[in-house]
C-alpha cells in the first residue's frame, strides 16, 4: 500500500535538489500552515471537503520578490489520485478545483 509520506519526502527532496531550501534565496517553503497572513486567510476555509474548515496542503511555496505568486502542493500516495476525469472531486484528488 502506498504512503503519502513517501510522496511528501520525494517532493521535499526535489525542492532541496533544486535549491528551494537554500538560505537567502527569497523562497519561503512552509508545510501545512503559513505564517503569511494573506495565505492564512485563503486557507482558513479551504477544506477539500467543502466544510468551511481550514485547508492544510503539504507545501506552500511563496517568493519574497512576488507575494502574489503562490504554489500549493497537495501530495497523494498514488498517481491514480492525481486528478479525476472531470476535475470535480477536490476531497479525493490533488489537482481539483473546490468551488
Amino acid at each position: 500500500m502506498a504512503n503519502e509520506r513517501i510522496t511528501e519526502n520525494y517532493v521535499r527532496e526535489k525542492l532541496r535538489e533544486n535549491g528551494y531550501y537554500e538560505a537567502d534565496n527569497g523562497v519561503v517553503i512552509e508545510e501545512q500552515k503559513s505564517q503569511i497572513k494573506r495565505v492564512q486567510t485563503i486557507l482558513k476555509s479551504a477544506s477539500k471537503a467543502k466544510t468551511g474548515k481550514g485547508g492544510y496542503p503539504e507545501f506552500i511555496i511563496t517568493w519574497e520578490s512576488d507575494p502574489n505568486f503562490l504554489i500549493v502542493v497537495e501530495c497523494k500516495a498514488d498517481t491514480k489520485y492525481h486528478e479525476s476525469p472531470d476535475l470535480d472531486k477536490p476531497k479525493d484528488y490533488a489537482v481539483e478545483v473546490a468551488h
